[in-house]
């Protein structure tokens, strides 16, 4: 992607994992390798905690969950959240309409100067202004 920064969400991070996703994992893996050195693609500790706690309940993977986690930390970069974004998140979720861990994301983002994210989740994240959303598993 040549589109500026932008976010990889935690159901593109199952998919590569999942070889039992066929197509989405295949489309998955192709998007990781082609972003693997891109200065712009970033993560999020709530991504990742969201991508091992599936991958947990799915018992996909699971003996090398913490070394895929490292590997995925040492590739990408980090966005966090501040104190105040919790308070911003919730006015997000009420006047938009969406889940309060996707307004979460979506407010990180925003803080972090990030206004694209890569997810399967279209719906909920374009009801929030300012994202643009990037759905890899679309023909």
């Amino acid at each position: 992607m040549d589109e500026g920064p932008f976010l990889i969400d935690a159901n593109v991070l199952v998919y590569l994992h999942d070889e039992d996703a066929g197509e989405k994992h295949q489309q998955a893996l192709a998007f990781m390798e082609a972003n693997k050195l891109n200065p712009f693609a970033f993560l999020s500790p709530q991504c990742l905690g969201e991508f091992a706690a599936v991958v947990l309940r799915k018992k996909l993977y699971t003996a090398f969950l913490a070394q895929t986690v490292r590997e995925l930390l040492e590739r990408f970069g980090l966005i966090y959240y501040a104190r105040e974004t919790i308070e911003h998140t919730i006015e997000l979720a009420i006047n938009y309409k969406v889940p309060f861990w996707d307004a979460l994301l979506a407010q990180t983002m925003l803080e972090n100067g990030i206004q694209t994210i890569v997810t399967e989740n279209e719906v909920d994240f374009k009801r929030i202004p300012g994202i643009k959303v990037v759905n890899p598993f679309r023909g």
